[in-house]
Formats: C-alpha cells, structure tokens, sequence
C-alpha cells in the first residue's frame, strides 16, 4: 500500500512541478522506440506525460497502449487549439486518457470511462469511473454547459453518442464506420 501512495505522492509532485514548468516531460528517447526526430502525435504527446506517470500506466495488467499508440488521440490536439481555454472539458469514452495532458491550460479536464485501471492525470483533471450514461444523468447538473465542451471519440456505444448529442451545446462525436455500414445507413434514409 505504501508503493502506491508513494507512487500518488511522486505523480501530484510531477505533475505540480509540470505545470509550473520544471519539469519537461517524459524522457522520450528511451521509451520511445522509433527515431528521435518523429513527430508523430504519440511523440508529441509523450513529452507532456510526466515520466512516473507513463510507468505507472504501462505497467499495468492488460494495458492496450504502446510506445507508439496512446490511444486515439489524434483530435485531442487540433480540439484543444480552438475549445476556450475558459472551458471545461468532458471526454466521455477518455480511455486512458493521455489526451488530458493537451488540456492542461483548460479551466478542467474530466475524463469519464468505465475503465477501471489506472488513468494519466494532469493537474485539472477528474476522473469519473461510469458510464457516459450515467454520468449524464448524475454529474452534468454541476457544469455550466455553455462553458462546457464535450468530447465522445472512438465510443461505439449510439445510445451513448444520442445522449451526448442531445445533451451538450458544445461537442465532438465521432466514431469511423465502415463503407459497408454507411451504405447500409444511407440505403435505410432514402
């Protein structure tokens, strides 16, 4: 017990020193595998991770993220350039959430998933271990939602993806779908 509040303790301080900018990020040439001058988004997003942080959640059982896949997090960036900086941001369906880390200047990040590991955190981040569902209907009243800007990437779930549309003012959905599948949609419209 003591290693993981010690491991608590070691991630806030990272993160602390992070935000007042002394600390820049996680060694990438030797986590990262591919060349040091790659600029691709898990490159990018790996010097903004704490280095504690990125063991931790590596570390884990069964964890789906790679050295050079962090998730699907290739809007996070463009999304985090033009939301307001005086937004909150809701990321249903957040993973494990690297992407809170292009937040970091954001009045706050929540993450909801009903994934249950470990998670990053940046200093304005939340955590919310539900269902977007859920969440919905239990969590939203706290927000102004005109300052809100919701964001549901890569969730298959269309009951969720509906909610969320219908709920959120300001928001980001989207899920690829194969050509078969928006020929099929497209067929049953007309």
């Amino acid at each position: 017990m003591d290693n993981i509040f010690n491991s608590l303790r070691q991630g806030l301080k990272e993160a602390i020193d992070y935000e007042r900018g002394n600390l820049h990020g996680i060694r990438v040439d030797k986590i990262y595998k591919d060349e040091s001058n790659d600029q691709s988004d898990a490159h990018e997003l790996f010097k903004l991770i704490p280095n504690n942080q990125t063991r931790w959640v590596f570390s884990q059982k069964d964890c789906e993220l790679e050295h050079d896949f962090l998730g699907f997090t290739e809007f996070y960036k463009h999304l985090s350039f033009i939301i307001p900086t005086h937004f909150t941001i809701v990321d249903l369906g957040c993973g494990y959430a690297p992407q809170s880390f292009y937040f970091t200047k954001h009045k706050q990040y929540i993450g909801v998933d009903v994934f249950e590991g470990e998670r990053f955190f940046a200093l304005n981040t939340r955590h919310y271990t539900k269902t977007i569902q859920d969440y919905v209907r239990t969590d939203i009243s706290k927000l102004d939602l005109c300052e809100v800007f919701a964001i549901c990437s890569y969730v298959p779930d269309e009951e969720a993806k509906e909610l969320v549309r219908n709920t959120f003012p300001n928001l980001f959905v989207y899920y690829p779908c194969d050509k078969q599948r928006f020929c099929d949609f497209m067929k049953e419209i007309q």
